[in-house]
């Protein structure tokens, strides 16, 4: 489109088209930089998410495993009474049912560890994030507003009088 322009207005208009690509580039670089800094903390959240999925399962398996011993040594007590074998039994059922019962402490202080830092982590990483993108759009209105401003300047400064031959 310049080339069709006097002389002051085609330089007038190559230095604002120059400001407003160059202003086209600092944006994709800035996004460049947001993805970067955003998606790349994101692209462990499967792993993690499957690691305390596998602690969730573990958790209900210990549960369940528990609530099998107690129905076992519940039946017992029931239906052995005071047979001293039966006592060895039921004595073997209520040491199973303890270890079930550390099992499903256990599990379940390992899924509290582990829901806690992933939360952590997850804050940490939406901070983070956030905080880039703020960022970025600060650095982007900044360089934004000195090339807009010389843009502006490149308009005002153009001598389109010289351009305008009168003839008498």
């Amino acid at each position: 489109m310049a080339e069709n322009e006097t002389p002051a207005a085609a330089a007038m208009l190559v230095s604002v088209a120059k400001c407003l690509r160059e202003r086209e580039t600092v944006r994709s670089a800035l996004q460049l930089r947001v993805d970067r800094h955003s998606l790349g903390p994101l692209s462990l959240y499967p792993a993690l998410c499957g690691r305390v999925l596998g602690e969730v399962r573990a958790h209900r398996t210990a549960i369940d495993v528990e609530r099998k011993k107690r129905s076992v040594l519940d039946n017992a007590i029931v239906k052995e009474g005071t047979d001293p074998i039966a006592r060895a039994k039921i004595m073997q059922g209520q040491s199973e049912l303890d270890n079930a019962s550390k099992s499903v402490v256990q599990t379940h202080e390992t899924l509290n560890k582990s829901i806690m830092a992933f939360e952590q982590k997850r804050r940490l990483d939406l901070q983070a994030s956030l905080s880039e993108l703020i960022y970025s759009e600060m650095q982007l209105c900044a360089r934004s507003l000195e090339l807009l401003t010389e843009a502006h300047q490149a308009i005002h400064q153009a001598g389109f009088d010289s351009d305008i031959d009168v003839s008498d």
